[in-house]
């Protein structure tokens, strides 16, 4: 799609959509609009066709980064798709026909919701969710529950240190407290009281550490 600002337009965002509304002013392009050969011979007979000229597209990053911040201030909501869209292109490259799952999880990630990849065994849902992670440049951890899972495991034991020299009765913070994105492997293989443990981790982003209530990432 083509990307761009209009000057006459206090740097108005130019796109396929709205060219037309911008045909008579100076428009820089970040990215050009693809035409065919006869729109290009035809752009000067017609005085309504957008005024795109081979010298107003730049290919300095210096002023591409500037056009890309300022359209981004005006509506970052198409270089948001842009890029989601690029983040499930690549993890696709990765992982084969797993697209919808791949959505799923952009979604999930989008919506700050829980997300839940169910599959019999061998169907790569742990690689698809550390490769979805990890193409957004977030920090990330996983582990695998069983039945002797514990809490301690989960968001660390507690400060055993900590308890006899200052008596502050908290844990060691790890795992789930301090990740952006968590993979719990096989959570239904956990225990009913670690499930209740962690119902507010998942459900509301907090953890009462002791006598501090803390907001998770």
């Amino acid at each position: 799609m083509a990307k761009g600002v209009c000057f006459a337009h206090g740097l108005a965002q130019v796109t396929d959509e709205n060219m037309n509304e911008h045909s008579s002013c100076k428009v820089i392009w970040a990215e050009p609009p693809t035409q065919s050969p006869a729109q290009r011979e035809n752009i000067l007979d017609n005085p309504k066709a957008p005024a795109i000229v081979a010298e107003e597209v730049t290919n300095d990053p210096a002023a591409i980064k500037e056009i890309n911040h300022a359209i981004a201030e005006i509506d970052p909501f198409p270089m948001d798709v842009d890029q989601m869209r690029g983040t499930m292109s690549g993890v696709s490259n990765i992982i084969f026909e797993r697209e919808e799952h791949t959505k799923a999880l952009v979604c999930a990630y989008i919506a700050r919701q829980t997300g839940i990849v169910y599959g019999d065994p061998g169907q790569a849902k742990s690689d698809l969710v550390r490769v979805v992670s990890q193409s957004f440049d977030r920090s990330y951890w996983n582990t695998t529950i069983s039945a002797f899972t514990s809490l301690d495991d989960l968001v660390g034991p507690y400060d055993l240190l900590r308890m006899r020299e200052e008596k502050v009765w908290e844990r060691s913070e790890m795992g789930m407290l301090t990740h952006d994105i968590v993979f719990l492997d096989e959570i239904g293989n956990s225990s009913a009281a670690v499930r209740d443990a962690i119902k507010t981790i998942i459900n509301e982003r907090t953890f009462q550490n002791g006598e501090r209530l803390m907001e998770l990432p």
